[in-house]
């Protein structure tokens, strides 16, 4: 895979606030902890579990700013669901994380609209994403209830684990039969 360069400029006290961040943090690199701020993690939780003084979170905000406008709005998705992807799969205890935005939202559309979604979603058991199409029925607590087309099954899925949802133009009905609390 061809990688590809972005530049940018660091003040000094950036690179000073960077360094802090990388020796801060023993099990990861440098690399990671830009891409947690690139994917919009808050920073400012990063940095009080790091004691870091409210300048470093400033320039720590400023180096994530510069990498969001360096690098295409494409290319950082791609790179936020690889992350995503990659800190499931390594957990056998994966900690719920938030969903983004523009997921919630169209799983929601999905959901009000009766249209069917197209989604990567990882599988926790298989340890793999893929794509699939839903028709979503309902949602309990922090799962959607959905008729899966891949499966041809009704199927609980957890919201935190859709990697990217896009809404189609193909409209559902749902079941006069379905019932949302046999999935409870």
């Amino acid at each position: 895979m061809d990688e590809e360069a972005y530049e940018i400029a660091l003040t000094e006290s950036e690179l000073r606030a960077l360094y802090r961040l990388f020796w801060s943090r023993p099990e990861s690199n440098a690399l990671a902890a830009l891409q947690e701020g690139v994917r919009g993690w808050n920073l400012e939780e990063l940095a009080a579990g790091g004691g870091f003084p409210p300048a470093d979170v400033r320039a720590l905000r400023a180096i994530r700013e510069k990498l969001r406008q360096a690098v295409p709005a494409r290319r950082r998705a791609g790179w936020e669901e690889e992350i995503r992807l990659e800190s499931m799969a390594q957990s056998a205890f994966y900690v719920r994380a938030p969903l983004p935005t523009g997921v919630a939202r169209a799983l929601e559309k999905g959901l009000k609209e009766h249209r069917t979604i197209e989604a990567r979603y990882f599988s926790h058991g298989r340890g793999v994403a893929a794509t699939r199409r839903l028709d979503i029925y309902g949602r309990r607590r922090d799962y959607y209830v959905a008729y899966c087309h891949l499966t041809d099954k009704v199927k609980k899925f957890r919201a935190d684990r859709f990697l990217r949802v896009y809404l189609t133009e193909e409209r559902y009905t749902i079941p006069a039969n379905f019932d949302i609390r046999e999935y409870g």
